[in-house]
């Protein structure tokens, strides 16, 4: 969590951008637009308990997040990456899962409000 109790910053962001707050909406209007199916396909390897499937998605949703700073976001995923990369069992993240669900909500509601408040 940052400073300001937000779990996501924009500092990187403002920074690649260089002012440029027309990239800093698209980045993040296109965050929003693929997070809803990184999702989906995270949870389908779950579902069919396939380590290394999701250790592939947990390193692509790491990516996706990793941009806004959301540390707490990319610690759970870097530690399910690397478990499940090692033949962890699915099953062995259940708290993890649990945490995600409700970091990706408050995560996604966030970047909406950052959205509403650059337009």
């Amino acid at each position: 969590m940052h400073s300001n109790g937000s779990l996501i910053s924009l500092n990187y962001l403002n920074m690649l951008a260089d002012g440029e707050t027309a990239f800093v909406h698209e980045m993040l209007q296109t965050f929003l637009e693929n997070i809803d199916a990184d999702i989906v396909s995270f949870r389908d390897a779950i579902s069919q308990g396939d380590s290394i499937a999701l250790s592939e998605r947990a390193h692509k949703l790491k990516g996706s997040v990793q941009i806004l700073e959301a540390h707490g976001m990319v610690n759970i995923l870097k530690d399910i990456e690397l478990r499940a990369r090692e033949g962890e069992a699915v099953q062995a993240f259940q708290t993890e899962f649990a945490q995600l669900d409700s970091l990706f909500e408050q995560i996604k509601t966030e970047v909406q409000s950052q959205l509403q408040s650059l337009t």
